[in-house]
């Protein structure tokens, strides 16, 4: 019997672990990934089944807020639901829990299934819709409007794609870009703060081989350190990615 809420526990180990000892973001957008997959599997809408038909899973937009981040040797229990749609975009939702039951983070996502040969987005089937949860409120109330670009390039680094950046759709995974953009990001600020909140939008594909340039820039808003990011492909400077990212000094983290 299909799960309307998926469940699905991790362990942090030391190698999915920042300097810190947290769970890097990287590791939590990769666990908020395979625990999507799952429950589409669940539901019958698993990616393979999807590309043996010639349609795929694409993420166009994340938002998580991070309320504490997980320790090593901590487990996890992520719980994901479908939450409704927006056009043609399927909402997902995340929350993070240890194994407490404190909740450590919230997320909200929307993804598109894509005609592989047209490149075309697809309608949502009804019988996905049809599985929403609607007693169950949105983890992040969101709805996904344009992010804002850089408006001067402050920091800027380059990078190529590597062949263990490519995932099963032959194109470089959404969780390089996010390393990508948090490259740019000075290392006093790294140091010093942590990152609470990151907004993201996925507006073309990356294969192996190309040469891209993550650029960001700096504001601060109410006291906090926000950057405004923009991967970019070297050659054509075609507009791969977009992000926000918000960071709190270490003193100001709630527990």
């Amino acid at each position: 019997m299909t799960q309307a809420i998926w469940k699905e526990e991790f362990d942090i180990h030391s190698y999915l672990t920042d300097f810190r000892g947290n769970a890097s973001i990287q590791t939590l957008c990769r666990f908020f990934q395979e625990t999507a997959g799952n429950h589409a599997r669940d539901m019958g809408f698993a990616l393979d089944q999807l590309q043996a038909e010639g349609k795929t899973w694409v993420l166009s937009r994340f938002h998580i807020q991070m309320h504490r981040y997980p320790r090593w040797r901590e487990r996890v229990r992520i719980e994901t639901w479908p939450s409704g749609s927006i056009g043609f975009y399927a909402v997902r939702d995340f929350y993070l829990y240890n194994h407490q039951n404190q909740r450590l983070a919230s997320a909200s996502s929307i993804w598109l299934i894509l005609d592989l040969n047209r490149k075309t987005p697809l309608r949502i089937p009804q019988a996905l819709v049809d599985m929403n949860v609607t007693d169950r409120e949105r983890a992040i109330l969101d709805s996904f409007d344009t992010l804002w670009r850089p408006e001067r390039n402050m920091f800027e680094k380059s990078f190529v794609a590597r062949k263990s950046d490519v995932d099963l759709n032959r194109h470089v995974n959404n969780v390089s870009y996010v390393e990508w953009a948090v490259e740019t990001v000075p290392d006093d600020v790294w140091r010093t703060h942590l990152l609470t909140e990151i907004e993201v939008s996925f507006r073309a594909e990356t294969l192996y081989g190309d040469r891209i340039l993550s650029q960001s820039d700096q504001i601060e808003e109410e006291g906090q350190q926000v950057f405004r990011h923009r991967i970019v492909r070297e050659s054509d400077q075609t507009e791969m990615f977009l992000a926000r990212t918000r960071w709190n000094r270490i003193e100001d983290e709630q527990d």
